[in-house]
């Protein structure tokens, strides 16, 4: 809730695919040759292009998943999107009928980029797979569950992710919103993603039920999803727990998220194989759409209806121009912004009109608000009927402020959540553009001209309301703007220059289509100083 409240003050893996007879693994061509076993107190590795992925041998779970890419570091080291460090709580760990599978593992290293995991429970065996993924940031699971016993079994398999948040890195205060470090989960159905808060998830335990695509726990800029390749899930189960520190104040909160198929009948001698893929790594949208599977849906922020679509496109369309036209993503961002104001243009100029009409009989409710400042029923009753003589709707500059809402939302959610952005420089001081501003240049230009729209846009509140505000909400955008990303501020400037260049202008058309009815500029100047010099404010 917070965090939506500062955003409006701102606006405004695997299923059975088969069982066979066949009660041995077949193993790819050349990998007998390469296959070793490793200590089951050690780790392997697999490595590709993009990331080193360090499993542990004994319980098959993720250890460590750490990046090439010097962009993903944090403090001069490279960012491990695994943190957590007891097995029982290392990603990608999985369960056999309700039995935790945390040890018991022998590893053959099959090759700098795949590995096989066996054991056996009870009548079953199990043979688990891991191998780097074709696409970036892939890594894919395999499981064969072989009934070596006499009769049929009713297997149920669950895969987990596991994300541990500390409230330090979670925490930034009011002030600051969303931190990059900040915890979510989420479940794709096939019918919508939903995402649920830290909050949320500690407090409510939230369960979905359904044909489960995939389920994550990430945070702002990296996911750590698991996507059923064949069936689908049957379940998605989240929880958080507290842990650390006091009952009171603890240091952190572990966030899992399981993945469960529905039970699995293997007959004697027979196997089922559960798949899955897994992405870890930066929520590109063109890396997900990539990935398929859905995992496309793994950058959905929610909030309003809608707005995560138009919030895809923006995305895209910022992409395509920093990729195509001019090459630098700060640039982009104010070409993007322009674009935007282009398309909404017809709708500004609509609420410019109706402001440019309460700007016409602005001396008259400048007299109704001193003739009946201490009558609040009457001041009403004035003002409707001044309304009523102009054939004026005091709401018409609000309105088509109101259909861009979503737009200015999603391009507010999408810049503030873009990886694209993450250490991208634009130039100068500003080497980073998912960072804030170190030194805070784009806020205080911001709040400089908010001030500015505030001072020329005409209201209809009393005097020292209206100068009350003046002051206010400049400030209050600029403390907001200290802490969050350049990227998005620079957005924010953007969208501020050129709102009071479409002002300006329009200004200019209607003074020139009415000369006769312009009583005041936009600012207050010219009506106060007819109060001064003891006329009657004149009316159109």
């Amino acid at each position: 809730m917070q965090r939506v409240l500062v955003s409006l003050a701102l606006v405004l893996g695997v299923g059975m695919v088969g069982c066979n007879k066949a009660v041995e693994e077949q193993r790819p061509a050349g990998e007998a040759v390469t296959a070793k076993a490793v200590d089951v107190r050690s780790q392997v590795t697999l490595e590709s292009d993009q990331y080193v992925a360090t499993l542990d041998a004994e319980s098959t779970a993720l250890a460590h998943y750490t990046f090439h890419d010097k962009r993903y570091q944090r403090d001069g080291r490279p960012i491990d999107l695994v943190t957590t460090d007891k097995p029982q709580f290392l990603p990608l760990a999985i369960k056999v009928d309700g039995q935790n599978t945390t040890s018991g593992w022998q590893a053959e290293q099959l090759g700098p980029k795949a590995v096989r995991f066996t054991r056996t429970l009870g009548d079953l065996t199990l043979v688990r797979k891991l191998e780097v993924g074709a696409g970036h940031y892939q890594l894919w699971s395999t499981l064969r569950v072989y009934n070596r016993g006499k009769s049929q079994h009713n297997t149920q398999v669950s895969i987990e992710g596991n994300h541990y948040l500390r409230r330090a890195d979670e925490s930034g205060g009011f002030l600051a919103g969303r931190s990059a470090m900040m915890a979510s989960g989420m479940c794709m159905t096939d019918e919508k993603p939903q995402r649920f808060e830290r909050e949320d998830i500690v407090e409510e335990k939230p369960v979905v039920t359904g044909k489960v695509l995939f389920g994550s726990v990430d945070t702002v800029y990296f996911a750590q999803a698991i996507a059923a390749d064949g069936a689908p899930f049957e379940r998605c189960s989240l929880v958080g727990s507290e842990r650390g520190g006091t009952a009171d104040e603890p240091d952190g909160a572990l966030l899992t998220v399981s993945l469960s198929y529905a039970p699995t009948r293997i007959e004697a001698g027979a196997f089922a194989t559960f798949r899955q893929l897994v992405y870890l790594g930066p929520k590109s949208p063109k890396e997900l759409s990539a990935a398929g599977h859905e995992l496309r849906g793994a950058s959905y922020v929610g909030g309003l209806p809608g707005v995560d679509k138009i919030a895809i496109g923006l995305v895209a369309l910022l992409a395509y121009i920093q990729q195509h036209v001019v090459g630098n993503w700060g640039l982009a961002i104010i070409l993007l912004t322009l674009s935007v104001k282009l398309v909404l243009y017809p709708l500004t100029a609509k609420s410019f009109q109706s402001i440019a009409a309460m700007r016409r009989v602005k001396p008259a409710i400048d007299e109704i608000n001193a003739k009946y400042a201490d009558d609040r029923e009457k001041k009403g009753a004035a003002m409707m009927a001044l309304y009523k003589e102009h054939k004026i709707n005091p709401f018409g500059g609000c309105l088509p402020q109101l259909l861009q809402l979503p737009i200015w939302w999603a391009l507010y959610t999408s810049l503030s959540t873009n990886v694209e952005l993450f250490k991208r420089p634009f130039f100068g001081f500003w080497t980073d553009l998912a960072a804030p501003d170190p030194f805070y240049v784009l806020p205080l230009a911001l709040g400089l001209l908010m001030w500015v729209q505030q001072k020329i846009t005409p209201s209809t509140m009393d005097p020292a309301q209206a100068k009350m505000m003046l002051y206010l909400m400049p400030a209050m955008i600029t403390s907001f703007m200290l802490f969050l990303p350049a990227g998005l501020c620079l957005y924010m400037f953007t969208n501020s220059v050129l709102s009071i260049a479409q002002q300006r202008f329009i200004e200019y058309r209607l003074a020139h289509k009415h000369p006769a009815t312009q009583v005041a500029s936009l600012g207050a100047a010219d009506s106060s100083s007819d109060t001064r010099n003891g006329s009657s404010p004149r009316r159109t």
